[in-house]
């Protein structure tokens, strides 16, 4: 096991343990994983050292976990180096409980008490615990490519406990299409001002005029993005009419809010230069839901805007959007069984398409320049095919 680079770097991280090197002249330890020596150790003195192999895991389980310790004979305060990629944060390696914030960012602070470090790239999760510790920088360091934390730790006869756990959100938290080897989520922080805590549901087309000037003036410069109407833009009540489904409820607007329907929101909005949003709860959402779904950046071509899945997962539901020769082409990962939404834009004077789908059955609901499809995913891989005619077709 005390063999450098055992493992062979894999392009999806193993779910295997981190092997074991010693160094006896050095009186160097440290432990690799997938061709990183994701945690390094020196060790002063000369007496005796304790540590864990790295054969030692729970090999059998689904959610597979190792646990490292470290002891020395003698009390002696040591320098713990992590080694992980450049998206690594500093989070708790727990929920927060009752009374007690969460922590966390994705920035590249080391937060006091905070003894949780998550690898992004590696999807890897690594805490210490039972010992005395801190950090000794506030920030991460950048060293090609990597980003490197130092945990400095009081060693003696009592083991220090180090856990690893593998495929973190894919495994142990069960989203299991989360892949950030292949498909990354976007790590950027969303500024946003939504429409509920100031108006409920007494919003309307003006008011939404008024806030998008107002913010213009005196938060664009700050980084505002997003302006998201609320509950309230909705005909009621839901669904109105009674042959129809929740779904087809949200996507018409109240007349004597916003005559123009959904087409003002987001002119109101995009004239000011923001990103609109709705919010939307076309059934009961179960975890692992979203309901915000946001207007992207128009262009010259049909294009997807959001979905009903979790804003994490929704990265790596859509395998491929391909606007070729008049028809929009969607490649789907999808868990069998489940029936999810997904909107889509379409450029002005772009009529009704043709849709056709595999590995699914689909319905579409078209409102003005918006499209709501609704897939109900029969494999894990779905196709969709929208497709205008030539006479209809003026984008691309």
């Amino acid at each position: 096991m005390n063999n450098e680079n055992f493992h062979p770097v894999q392009k999806i991280p193993p779910a295997a343990h981190a092997l074991h090197k010693w160094e006896e002249e050095t009186r160097t330890l440290s432990y690799e994983y997938n061709g990183i020596d994701i945690l390094t150790a020196v060790i002063p003195g000369n007496g005796d050292v304790g540590y864990r192999h790295g054969s030692d895991g729970t090999m059998q389980s689904v959610a597979y976990a190792q646990q490292i310790y470290l002891e020395t004979d003698a009390p002696a305060w040591v320098t713990l180096r992590f080694r992980l990629g450049r998206d690594a944060v500093n989070m708790k390696p727990r929920r927060a409980e009752a009374d007690e914030a969460v922590l966390g960012q994705c920035g590249n602070l080391l937060l006091y008490g905070v003894n949780g470090l998550y690898d992004v790239d590696q999807d890897l999760l690594i805490d210490v615990n039972g010992t005395e510790w801190y950090w000794e920088t506030s920030c991460f360091e950048e060293e090609e490519g990597f980003r490197i934390a130092r945990m400095c730790v009081k060693l003696s006869k009592k083991a220090v406990f180090i856990n690893l756990r593998m495929h973190y959100y894919r495994s142990h938290l069960g989203y299991r299409y989360f892949e950030p080897w292949r498909r990354r989520p976007n790590p950027k922080s969303v500024a946003e001002w939504c429409s509920w805590e100031a108006y409920r549901r007494d919003i309307d087309i003006q008011k939404v005029r008024g806030i998008a000037e107002f913010m213009e003036k005196k938060l664009k410069a700050y980084g505002l993005e997003y302006i998201q109407v609320d509950d309230g833009y909705q005909k009621m009540p839901l669904p109105y009419d009674p042959q129809g489904t929740m779904e087809e409820g949200w996507m018409t607007c109240e007349e004597s809010k916003f005559p123009d329907g959904h087409s003002s929101i987001v002119e109101a909005i995009q004239s000011r230069g923001f990103l609109p949003a709705i919010w939307f709860k076309g059934k009961e959402l179960k975890l692992g839901c979203c309901q915000i779904t946001a207007f992207y950046k128009r262009q010259e071509y049909p294009q997807l805007i959001g979905s009903s899945r979790h804003v994490s997962m929704d990265a790596v539901s859509v395998l491929e959007e391909r606007w070729e020769k008049g028809a929009l082409h969607i490649a789907l990962q999808c868990i069998a069984g489940t029936t999810e939404t997904y909107t889509a834009v379409l450029p002005e004077g772009l009529g009704i398409p043709v849709l056709r789908c595999e590995g699914a059955v689909c319905r579409m609901i078209q409102d003005g320049n918006i499209l709501s499809i609704s897939v109900s995913a029969e494999k894990e891989m779905a196709e969709l095919c929208l497709l205008w005619n030539e006479e209809e077709t003026t984008a691309g």
